[in-house]
């Protein structure tokens, strides 16, 4: 067990078994109150969340007023933690503008949480995984599943194609690709997932789905990596006719003005969406009454964003007033 990156790696002994070890560890240092968790694992998991914050702390307290600010801005920008946001800028030499740019291209590069949360995830048998990933690989190539595979794959979870549990999953396999899962990804995915069945993995998306659509910050990752895994990799924007399907999956029943806003980029945009316009839309909807009266034409809203406030706001004043 590795203290330093928060990894437990137990090879063939149980963490249960392995956390027994730990006790007079844990107690030596007086990071955990052994007596107040209810197992061992919840100890273990507990030292290493309180020690990543620490550290966290310890590495904010290093670096200059304005770098604390611009860590500052930076995780109120994405939702990441402050090691992301830390190690981000330092790979930009501190250019706000340029780091943010840079995470949401390629948010999985910049990642830097640990393994280790208040709440563990079951494992998975890598074996069975790869088994899995087997019974569904292209014949023409063993290390990855394409299209025909990926069908067969989601008729036997019985999940729809057009669902937001299949976005969820490639999702948490990071694919880089559409219709194509490498084996790589796949293996990643379901050991994030902690499933290596067709029912763990339809059990756990639910759960998952439930999580992401409680906690804002996963909502947005799962919002922002859309974007990057939807639109064409040689092109900047996301073609319409892929946008408006994957808002759909996305914000429905979480943005009231969805209907009209696909109505208005669908009959007076036509255009491709910009990455900084698809991700604004987010907020927008977060912060953005139904009724659009807090809107501020002086805000740093995209010009889009602007055009559909003044078409959409002569439509709502003509829709009937809703009957108490």
């Amino acid at each position: 067990l590795s203290s330093y990156d928060g990894t437990i790696s137990c090879g063939k002994t149980s963490l249960r078994a392995a956390s027994i070890h730990l006790i007079d560890f844990l107690a030596a240092f007086g990071m955990v109150c052994w007596k107040n968790c209810a197992t061992a694992e919840k100890a273990i998991f507990s030292f290493f969340n309180l020690k990543r914050k620490r550290n966290s702390d310890d590495t904010m307290h290093k670096l200059k007023s304005n770098q604390r600010d611009k860590v500052k801005q930076f995780v109120s920008f994405t939702q990441t933690s402050e090691q992301t946001a830390i190690f981000c800028l330092s790979q930009h030499d501190w250019k706000l503008e340029l780091a943010s740019d840079a995470y949401f291209q390629n948010p999985n590069v910049y990642w830097r949480e640990t393994a280790v949360m208040a709440k563990s995830v079951p494992s998975a048998d890598r074996k069975k995984i790869d088994q899995l990933f087997n019974k569904y690989r292209d014949p023409n190539d063993t290390d990855k599943m394409l299209a025909e595979g990926i069908v067969k794959f989601l008729g036997d979870l019985n999940l729809a194609a057009d669902s937001r549990l299949v976005l969820i999953l490639v999702w948490k396999m990071r694919a880089s690709t559409q219709c194509e899962f490498t084996r790589e990804e796949f293996q990643a995915g379901l050991r994030e997932l902690g499933s290596d069945t067709l029912d763990k993995i339809r059990t756990r998306l639910f759960q998952v789905e439930q999580e992401t659509l409680r906690e804002p910050a996963k909502f947005r990752d799962l919002y922002i990596f859309s974007f990057s895994y939807a639109k064409n990799p040689n092109q900047k924007g996301i073609e319409l006719e892929m946008a408006v399907p994957y808002w759909n999956i996305l914000l429905q029943g979480r943005f009231q003005l969805l209907p009209l806003w696909t109505q208005f980029v669908t009959d007076q945009h036509k255009r491709p969406i910009p990455r900084d316009t698809w991700i604004l839309l987010l907020d927008f909807s977060l912060s953005i009454s139904p009724d659009l009266t807090n809107y501020d034409e002086e805000g740093a809203w995209p010009v889009l964003i602007d055009d559909f406030v003044e078409w959409a706001r002569p439509r709502l004043t003509q829709q009937p007033a809703t009957s108490s």
